[in-house]
């Protein structure tokens, strides 16, 4: 700018006041300088929206993202079945542990008891669980059980009843006896009396060792068949179990040794060198060792 030019007047007027040639530049460029603001609005407006786009963008893809990524649970509707008549009734112990048991689809979850330690009634439903497309680890409900088939009875071990002889009879009584084999024969056996001697009745006795002879009187019936009668198979027992066979030559009146048919009788005396004092069994043998009969004697 020309510093002689004064004060307010245009500076592009032309000097000498020649208006005639007037360079157009002179005029174009305040027109310039006055829409460089205008453009500096409008660009700031469209970055502003443009900003304010972009966050509203980026706001909804985050929440589209986040719902996404929310894992929804998935109803399952397991197709209906039908009751079982019955349920079971199991008693479950309590443990000193909390253990957690998943529950079948459909069946509500019942959170462990912390209580005291009591027996704790569970009833769980004996339906069979709709079949599940993934492994679960709870428990299947047990099946209902078959009924059990009877056992077969054990093979019978009873035995035969055996025959209990007669308690031993005493002095005075009489006791039957039969025998079987290839003669049977039938009889009776009577105890009538007993006494005691210190020394034998005959020349032949020898001394009695237990300090006196038991003399006992029997007589011997039969009734039916024929057998031998012997009393040197006759024996004396005393509690202890010492058995005393029968003396020989001791006394007067022995019994003989005879065969005895039906309707025949023998009696005698049979002598034993037996201790005094205790209770006695007087067996009285016809056959071999058996004895026909038995009685029980004090003395």
């Amino acid at each position: 700018m020309n510093d002689d030019q004064p004060v307010g007047s245009d500076p592009f007027a032309p000097i000498g006041g020649d208006t005639g040639n007037v360079h157009p530049a002179a005029y174009s460029a305040p027109a310039e300088q006055n829409l460089v603001p205008v453009n500096r609005w409008l660009l700031s407006g469209l970055v502003g929206v443009a900003a304010i786009a972009t966050l509203a963008v980026v706001a909804l893809v985050v929440a589209l993202v986040g719902r996404d990524s929310t894992t929804q649970p998935v109803a399952y509707d397991p197709p209906p079945q039908a009751p079982l008549p019955t349920a079971t009734t199991t008693s479950v112990a309590p443990t000193p542990t909390e253990t957690t048991v998943l529950a079948p689809p459909g069946v509500e979850e019942v959170p462990a008891s912390t209580a005291a330690p009591t027996a704790t009634r569970i009833s769980v439903p004996t339906r069979v669980p709709a079949p599940a497309a993934t492994v679960s680890a709870s428990p299947q409900p047990a099946a209902s059980a078959a009924p059990a088939a009877p056992r077969p009875s054990p093979a019978s071990t009873t035995k035969p009843p055996v025959s209990v002889p007669p308690a031993p009879a005493s002095v005075g009584s009489t006791v039957p006896f039969t025998l079987t084999g290839s003669q049977p024969t039938s009889g009776t056996v009577t105890l009538n009396s007993i006494r005691r001697i210190t020394t034998s009745e005959t020349a032949y006795g020898g001394k009695p060792t237990s300090g006196s002879y038991l003399i006992a009187n029997f007589t011997v019936a039969i009734s039916s068949g024929t057998t031998y009668i012997s009393p040197s198979y006759s024996r004396a027992q005393t509690p202890d179990g010492s058995t005393y066979s029968a003396q020989h030559s001791v006394v007067n009146q022995e019994m003989d040794r005879s065969d005895l048919s039906a309707g025949r009788m023998l009696r005698g005396d049979v002598a034993f060198d037996v201790p005094q004092g205790s209770s006695l069994l007087l067996d009285f043998g016809g056959v071999g060792s058996s004895p026909l009969a038995t009685f029980r004697v004090t003395g």
